[in-house]
């Protein structure tokens, strides 16, 4: 089912529902003005005209700035979505498919600042956003840990995917022992790794399952109204 919604093109107001955002127009000029977008536009795409994987990356955006600002959460946005494309392509289904995303990609605007690594997620998003990769189970959510410590404006924040079991959830000491990890990677010396390990005991979470499966259920309900205008 998931499958179908990501298949799919959406108008602005459809949008703006899926995202809960009255102000959807404003915020996605800005966004586009200001270069903080990670994934191009196809080139055929018609005026207020987007696909799913530019509204799963909306999504993510949208939940990293609802505690951080505009640029941290590109840099958190663009984390995530590599981790999402460096998980896919270890797969098989990948590299039997890297070939035909190469042969697609002037289907795609270039944009200099949008990295063009990142191509594959909008020509097969089932591959990159399916439920293998992102948990839709609220009994065994997916979280990305993320750390904002050490990073430089335009480049991307560290991430780390937590997976939860119904049996045994994450406990805070694990959150927590990973969140250090994470924090302290790119230190290179102790009292670097002090002061990057003082901004870890506040772990940065997303709940990738909840961002995920709200706007699904949103999108999915439009196009269901969709289709029905159509009989």
């Amino acid at each position: 089912m998931a499958s179908d919604i990501m298949r799919e093109t959406y108008k602005t107001a459809e949008i703006a529902a899926a995202l809960e955002h009255g102000n959807f127009t404003v915020f996605r000029r800005n966004l586009n003005s200001d270069k903080l977008n990670v994934l191009p536009p196809f080139a055929d795409a018609g005026r207020g005209e987007y696909c799913y994987a530019q509204i799963a990356e909306m999504a993510i955006h949208l939940a990293a700035a609802s505690t951080h600002t505009r640029e941290v959460a590109h840099m958190v946005t663009w984390g995530i979505l590599d981790t999402l494309h460096r998980k896919a392509a270890s797969t098989p289904e990948y590299r039997e498919a890297i070939f035909a995303f190469m042969a697609r990609q002037d289907e795609l605007e270039p944009l200099q600042h949008c990295p063009a690594g990142l191509y594959p997620l909008m020509l097969a998003p089932e591959m990159f956003f399916g439920e293998g990769l992102i948990s839709r189970d609220p009994e065994n959510r997916t979280w990305a840990l993320y750390s904002i410590s050490g990073a430089s404006a335009g480049m991307m924040s560290r991430i780390k995917f937590m997976q939860e079991d119904g049996e045994q959830p994450l406990s805070l000491k694990d959150v927590r022992k990973a969140a250090y990890h994470l924090a302290t990677s790119s230190a290179s010396d102790e009292r670097t790794r002090y002061h990057f390990g003082e901004a870890a005991t506040r772990p940065y979470l997303l709940d990738l399952t909840g961002i995920f499966t709200r706007f699904e259920d949103i999108l999915r309900f439009r196009l269901e109204a969709r289709t029905a205008g159509r009989r």
